[in-house]
């Protein structure tokens, strides 16, 4: 596989194709994206609390790694924002509401982070 991936990054046109990304590095840029987009540092998502922006990160983090990484598994998810595997299933729950609802800082939010993401 690092064959592969060393092949299609020799052959990757700068700008126009990017590399294939691992999942860990995939975590790694959902999460960088997160917090530049949301504004909070990384200790504020792992630190105990409840205040809106670090709760939403988490919540953000949850949803784009099942969106990218479907595979994992809910307590794997869990593990990178040191939560348990019922609040990704909240956080899940709570940004697919959200979003139906058209909620304006979700929405924006949402679209932010996808675009770094990609």
């Amino acid at each position: 596989m690092d064959k592969i991936n060393k092949l299609m990054n020799a052959y990757a046109i700068p700008g126009v194709v990017k590399p294939p990304r691992t999942p860990e590095q995939l975590i790694e840029d959902i999460i960088q994206a997160v917090i530049e987009t949301i504004g909070v540092t990384r200790q504020q998502l792992i630190k105990k609390g409840n205040k809106e922006e670090p709760v939403a990160a988490r919540q953000f983090i949850c949803v784009f790694v099942k969106k990218y990484i479907p595979t994992m598994r809910q307590e794997d998810i869990g593990k990178i924002i040191h939560r348990d595997r019922t609040t990704v299933i909240h956080s899940l729950t709570t940004i697919k509401d959200l979003l139906d609802t058209k909620n304006n800082k979700t929405v924006l939010w949402y679209n932010e982070i996808y675009k770094k993401i990609q």
